[in-house]
Parts: C-alpha cells; structure tokens; sequence
C-alpha cells in the first residue's frame, strides 16, 4: 500500500516499485540521531512508525509534512535531519485526527488531553490520571463522567497503552487488537502524541 501511494507519487504512470526502491528514492541513507546528546540512533522508516499507529495514512501525513519542508529548503529527498524536526508537526496532526475521531464517544476530548498536558509524563498511574480529571472536574473544566470510560476510550483509540509490570514493552491496541486496559498497570501516552501535548 505504502509502497505503491509513493510508486505514484514518483511516477503516476509507472511501475509499481519494490518498498526499499520507492523509499529510497524518496529519503537519503543515513540515521536519525534523538534522545540524550543524540546519541541513540535509527533508521528514518523506524523514526517515523515509532510516531504512527502502523496506518498508511500516517506514514503518508509524515512523508507530506517532510516533503513540504525539503521543498523549502530547495532539496530533492528528505533527510534525516528533516524526519526528527517534522515529527512536532505530525504529532500536532496525529492529535487532531484523534480529536476528530474521538469526539463522538468524549465531546470534551480535547480537555481530558490537556490533562496530559498538565502532568507531562509519559508514563504514569491510573491514579495519577483520576487525580488531575477528578480536579478538572472540580474546576468545572471537565463535565463529571466514568473515568473507568475515559480510559476504556483513550486506550481503545490507542493514545494511551499499558506498561506491563517487569518488562520493557508497551501495550497498545493497534498492535495487539485483543488488548484491553489493564487497570492495574501504568499506562503510557502514545510517542507521536508527546510534541502536541508537550511531553516532550
């Protein structure tokens, strides 16, 4: 799928390309470089699904903004450079898109992620959460519901996953479909969601 929108973006009466051609021909070799003193580095594929929830129309959002930004800066791929600066922009389109979708099940989904927002952390307890929504609440910023149901939503739509006890992977519901929120386990924000709620 990926592989033939970027075919067509290249060459819209041509071959379909194998996926490693029609990315590269797209994106320069080279790592992106990220975390403390940019020491940790990556592929720019595994970059930008670090920040995806594995849908096409993520990865084409990303390669637009990147894209967009490489014209402007008069270059002909994109770099590794240009992957780690546009993840900000995807993450504030990656949160809009969630709004959207959300909104039907929360009305006021953009004020429970403000409180995201307000504790910064990436990974935090159940507890911690009820706490700033039951105060949200008292300020009369959020309307009284279930939190047991806002949480059953964030993690349904895959913004927030579990952080198993004793291991280093996450659960999230776009990964493992069968998932469901384990009340009794951290949970963490979904990483394309940081910049836009300025986790990070």
């Amino acid at each position: 799928m990926l592989a033939f929108r970027i075919s067509r973006a290249i060459n819209p009466t041509g071959r379909v390309l194998p996926f490693a051609e029609a990315w590269g021909a797209v994106f320069t070799g080279g790592k992106v470089r990220y975390g403390q003193n940019n020491q940790t580095q990556t592929t720019s594929f595994d970059y930008i699904t670090r920040s995806t929830q594995n849908r096409p129309r993520d990865y084409i959002r990303y390669i637009q903004v990147c894209a967009e930004r490489s014209l402007e800066k008069n270059n002909e791929t994109i770099t590794p450079d240009v992957v780690k600066a546009q993840d900000k922009a995807f993450s504030n389109y990656l949160k809009s898109e969630l709004q959207d979708e959300i909104h039907g099940a929360i009305p006021e989904i953009k004020d429970v992620f403000t409180i995201f927002t307000e504790l910064r952390k990436q990974t935090l307890s159940i507890g911690e959460f009820k706490e700033q929504y039951n105060l949200a609440v008292k300020s009369g910023r959020l309307p009284k519901r279930d939190v047991s149901f806002i949480l059953e939503i964030l993690f349904m739509f895959s913004v927030i996953g579990n952080v198993p006890k004793q291991s280093t992977f996450q659960v999230f519901k776009y990964t493992n479909p069968d998932a469901r929120l384990n009340f009794n386990e951290k949970i963490c924000v979904h990483r394309g969601l940081f910049k836009a709620l300025q986790i990070l």
